[in-house]
């Protein structure tokens, strides 16, 4: 009859702890390629919604520093995640400290880029009204930029003047055009990207029936809310997501900063850090 073999003990709590921590390891290691994706994302719409918000046309400053905000958010998560890579891989605390840092910025600021566009949505139509009026009573035609941005404006839309096509009738555009075109104070003429269909000097004519009559106000404060809404989602919803990570991290930190596990080594070669 053969003998039993004894039964082997465990080798203890440094190996235990090791086994918590290259767990820890892992999850935070799918967490950063998620982080990384998702500032990967946000830095994306940020970039298009820079593209289209026609700038040089808003009155506020608010909805263009929620996009800067979650450019600069975006680029972070990007070096942030370079961090992490590391101090998760070298376990070195201080590179883990630096991540946790930034994770806890880029959530400040994807915060407040959220919060700043849900605040601005409710006054941006009548900030909108204003700017329109202004740019079409003394910036159209002496300003180049706002002069392009209007006119895109115009065309893309659909749309002419700020409320309604008349408001061009009070412009210093519309009072030069009366005097090159030597036509009478009633004569009301729109620049030609206020016509359905663009030819030139359409806009020119007695009786236009082939313009847009409803101001772009109304519509483009229509655009600007969708985009609202997109960087009010993006910057609460994504933000959740470095609280998270910060977690992770700082229950990574909790086994590492233990000088009884300091001797323990893992098969990936790494050594808890200092």
């Amino acid at each position: 009859m053969s003998r039993k073999k004894p039964t082997r003990r465990p080798e203890g709590t440094p190996k235990n702890e090791g086994l918590k921590i290259d767990l820890l390891q892992r999850l935070l290691s799918f967490f950063n390629v998620f982080f990384l994706l998702t500032g990967l994302g946000v830095l994306s719409i940020a970039v298009w919604l820079l593209i289209t918000q026609r700038a040089s046309l808003l009155v506020s400053p608010t909805y263009a520093m929620a996009i800067y905000l979650l450019v600069v958010s975006g680029c972070l998560v990007v070096f942030a995640a370079v961090i992490g890579f590391c101090g998760i891989f070298k376990l070195k605390k201080g590179l883990l400290y630096t991540y946790i840092f930034l994770l806890l910025l880029i959530f400040l600021m994807e915060a407040a880029a959220g919060v700043l566009a849900y605040l601005y949505a409710d006054q941006m139509k009548i900030d909108l009204q204003t700017r329109l009026k202004e740019i079409v009573s003394d910036g159209y035609g002496t300003d180049s930029s706002l002069t392009d941005s209007m006119d895109s404006l115009q065309q893309n839309i659909g749309c002419c003047g700020s409320i309604l096509f008349d408001d061009w009738a009070a412009s210093a555009w519309a009072d030069d055009a009366r005097i090159i075109n030597n036509k009478k104070e009633d004569y009301t003429p729109v620049p030609d990207s206020c016509c359905k269909n663009i030819t030139a000097d359409c806009g020119f004519l007695s009786h236009p029936s082939n313009i847009y009559y409803d101001g772009c106000a109304e519509a483009f404060s229509q655009q600007l809310r969708y985009q609202l809404n997109i960087i009010g989602g993006v910057g609460l919803g994504v933000c959740l997501v470095q609280l998270f990570g910060a977690i992770l991290s700082c229950c990574l930190l909790s086994k590492i900063k233990n000088p009884k596990h300091d001797a323990v080594r893992y098969s990936h070669g790494g050594r808890y850090g200092g």
